[in-house]
């Protein structure tokens, strides 16, 4: 314990004495004639931004010294798993990807047969899905992925009619039906990917310390192939194991979650980690969209530890194809993160979980920080032409400190992997690592500017009141069309062109400092396209660029995966283009979507001669509003296919008259 107060006492004077000096060196130029409003809060604000730089540089130096003189390899737990011992693990989708969702999930379970403890692993797929034609897609999928002889695993399905709570409500309406039969929760994400063996290893170390709440793994991004995607792919692989080491180290017991690829204690997060809504109005009062650093919280206030597991493989995620996708997915992640405010100085919160409440405000309240300091900057009197000559440190050497403080994380994290027993293997070589790195650099100078300003506009919306919807993921790789790019990035491209047409006309002297972030804003929309770019990224995998070890020396569920998704993709094809026509035409069909109607506890019971007008209507004509109605309510729905006059068409597609799960 004295280690982990030692290594945090360390950073945090490291950090603070770091972004103080940075300060004070700006002040002592800006100062030099005497102080103005304009001047004093710009000395403040750089002070509170280069403080969190320099926090990240200083985590990432202590995961170069841990990767220097702690080596380590996986640390296996030789704990002897209680004869009882059983773990749900669960998959709450909203219309996602029908194939990627089942073919990862027959990959894990073929990865978990080849442990021998497969019998201890149930697979639950949570449907939150509104899209009718998807939800039928899930059933049929499910239906054959339980009649699977070759696992001791089984999969059930769930679909919740009412989508109150979101992805929270959805785990706890399992917790609350189902929960008591697990001891452990295994959540993943639809995008999720987990070797067997690490999903063992979870369950060992969770059996091993009761005290243990919650362990969260480090999900490597993969299976993406557009430009910006595989420079995510390629940080999280390279630099991701540092940064991760240093987190545990610094963390310890009080670690955090990310919401998938973890395991928690079925027990404790029942009892302990129920979420009510937030006070105050919406969007920053009313129900809580990052659940997961709340539950983290309450995991540590109630007593239990929460810790990472850095050294642990095999955990595997997607990121969005493309800027536009990306930003879609942190405006939510902004609004949720922004609730937080409203609970870092609430009772009984341990003092880490505050930090990590605070870390997750300042990742996006800093980007409209940072454009309010450059606007400071322009509007104080820094001379940036360095014709005055006050005492200390010029603005050059200020500058190069601070890119310093940014840049050196990736070559610790080289020197890492130098020390490692991998070394370069898993990248291509050391010259296609070191390329790598200085390409995956550029692209992030570049796309800092436009994140800044997406990030800058989310925390001014969310704070003039306006929600976030839920909407599904992009998760398929797409290339965007200049005309799209436009329209998500026409803004900042007029703010970047309109703002070194300023600069070039009052403070000319400024524009080679400010010179990356003009140039990104303004070609945002060419950026984007680029970045979005699926050929590009398959190019400079042929010149052996951007390489990761799960791509050279892939998990054989990754394998798996990839080999079928085209079989589970053309198995959902036999739906065809109307899954809803498909299901009323065929009694097979309808009798196991009727079956699992009604055995769901939240199905609707309504008066069938209330939809008798939807049921004799041809169903092409349906809107999805109405035909989500005749599937959620089974009277009305056995009324609409029994009368159908169809031929039956289920042995056509083999699909079986009853559920198997």
């Amino acid at each position: 314990m004295w280690k982990t107060a030692t290594i945090r006492a360390t950073i945090a004077v490291a950090a603070l004495a770091s972004s103080w000096w940075i300060a004070n060196a700006l002040g002592s130029r800006l100062g030099a004639d005497g102080w103005t409003l304009v001047e004093s809060l710009l000395v403040i604000l750089t002070w509170m931004l280069t403080a969190l730089i320099a926090f990240s540089f200083w985590m990432a130096t202590l995961g170069l010294g841990l990767a220097l003189f702690r080596r380590r390899g996986p640390q296996s737990s030789a704990t002897r798993l209680d004869v009882g011992a059983r773990v749900a693990v669960l998959m709450p989708i909203y219309n996602e990807s029908v194939a990627r969702v089942f073919a990862g999930i027959e990959a894990m379970r073929h990865s978990l047969g080849e442990t021998g403890e497969d019998g201890r692993f149930d697979f639950f797929v949570l449907s939150d899905t509104t899209d009718p034609d998807v939800w039928l897609q899930e059933e049929f999928a499910w239906q054959r992925a339980d009649a699977r002889p070759d696992t001791h695993c089984r999969v059930f399905y769930r679909h919740r009619e009412d989508n109150a709570g979101k992805k929270a409500g959805n785990l706890r309406d399992f917790c609350e039906r189902w929960g008591a039969g697990y001891h452990y929760l295994l959540v993943l994400d639809a995008d999720s990917v987990m070797t067997g063996e690490v999903m063992l290893e979870m369950l060992r170390r969770m059996e091993a310390d009761p005290g243990l709440g919650l362990l969260q793994t480090v999900p490597i991004p993969v299976n993406q192939d557009s430009f910006w995607a595989r420079c995510q792919q390629f940080a999280a692989a390279a630099y991701g194991p540092l940064l991760a080491r240093a987190f545990e180290a610094w963390a310890g017991d009080a670690g955090n979650y990310w919401g998938h690829n973890a395991i928690l204690r079925t027990e404790a997060f029942m009892r302990h980690c129920g979420l009510s809504d937030l006070p105050g109005a919406k969007p920053l009062g009313g129900e809580v969209l990052s659940h997961d650093f709340v539950e983290a919280a309450l995991m540590r206030r109630a007593g239990y530890k929460v810790r990472l597991a850095s050294d642990l493989g095999g955990s595997y995620e997607e990121c969005p194809p493309a800027l536009p996708d990306y930003a879609q997915r942190d405006r939510r992640w902004c609004q949720g993160n922004l609730q937080h405010t409203r609970l870092i100085f609430e009772s009984g919160i341990m003092p880490m979980s505050r930090l990590h409440f605070m870390f997750g405000v300042l990742a996006y309240l800093s980007s409209p920080l940072w454009l309010l300091a450059i606007v400071l900057g322009l509007m104080s009197s820094a001379d940036f032409d360095g014709a005055s000559e006050p005492s200390g440190p010029s603005c050059l050497v200020v500058f190069g400190v601070v890119m310093a403080m940014l840049l050196l994380p990736r070559l610790w994290a080289l020197l890492a992997l130098a020390a490692g027993r991998e070394g370069a293997a898993g990248f291509g070589g050391w010259l296609a690592l070191a390329s790598s790195a200085v390409l995956e650099t550029v692209v992030s100078v570049f796309a800092a500017p436009i994140m800044m300003l997406f990030h800058t506009r989310f925390v001014l919306t969310t704070l003039m009141g306006r929600m976030v919807g839920w909407n599904a993921q992009t998760r398929d790789g797409h290339d965007l069309s200049l005309r799209d790019a436009l329209a998500a990035h026409g803004w900042q491209a007029a703010i970047g062109i309109v703002g070194t047409l300023v600069i070039v006309l009052t403070r000319p002297s400024a524009l080679p400092w400010l010179s990356p972030v003009l140039i990104g804003a303004a070609l945002a929309p060419l950026i984007s396209v680029v970045l979005s770019s699926g050929r590009v990224g398959r190019a400079l995998r042929r010149w052996g660029l951007l390489l990761t070890p799960s791509e050279l020396s892939p998990e054989a569920v990754l394998g798996a995966q990839r080999r079928l998704i085209p079989e589970h993709r053309r198995q959902t094809d036999e739906l065809g283009d109307d899954p809803f026509s498909s299901v009323l035409a065929s009694p097979g069909l309808a009798m196991v979507h009727e079956s699992i109607l009604t055995a769901s506890p939240t199905a609707k019971h309504s008066n069938p001669t209330a939809l008798a007008h939807l049921a004799e209507r041809d169903p092409g004509s349906l809107t999805p509003d109405e035909k989500r109605l005749l599937l959620s309510d089974p009277a009305a729905f056995h009324l609409a296919w029994t009368q159908r006059l169809y031929e039956p068409s289920d042995a056509a597609l083999g699909y079986a008259s009853t559920p198997t799960g």
